[in-house]
């Protein structure tokens, strides 16, 4: 499962991201600015953080590679920062708390309560198991 999440992110991340903008560049004119340059219009599109650093990671990958072959002159990513992302602070609910929240929910919130705290589900996939379609 890892494995093919993470190579579907990675894929996700390149036909999205980076092809769109650099895909019409030619290697050798990859430098560090064109570098940064991408990172900001991930930012000014509303990219968050989280995502800026597994795009940046990923292109920094294929970047590093291409320069290691000898493809290009110089590093293009020398001296590029990465985006900074730090991860807020979660809370996991005590047993006591879950059961009482449980008390006082309606059918379908329990169940997607009982769906999240048993089986692992985020927020999202744990609604999309308990809600019906619509449209």
């Amino acid at each position: 499962m890892t494995e093919y999440s993470t190579g579907w992110h990675v894929d996700s991340s390149i036909n999205v991201r980076i092809v769109p903008r650099l895909g019409s560049r030619k290697w050798h004119s990859v430098m560090p600015i064109v570098v940064e340059r991408f990172l900001g219009e991930l930012e000014a599109d509303g990219v968050g953080r989280g995502n800026q650093v597994n795009i940046f990671r990923t292109l920094t990958a294929i970047l590093r590679g291409v320069y290691g072959k000898g493809a290009m002159a110089d590093d293009p990513v020398k001296g590029v920062q990465e985006p900074e992302y730090v991860r807020e602070r979660v809370v996991i609910p005590s047993l006591a708390y879950v059961k009482k929240v449980l008390g006082v929910a309606d059918e379908l919130l329990a169940l997607e309560i009982v769906m999240m705290v048993g089986c692992g589900l985020r927020n999202g996939e744990a609604r999309a198991a308990v809600c019906p379609a619509t449209g």
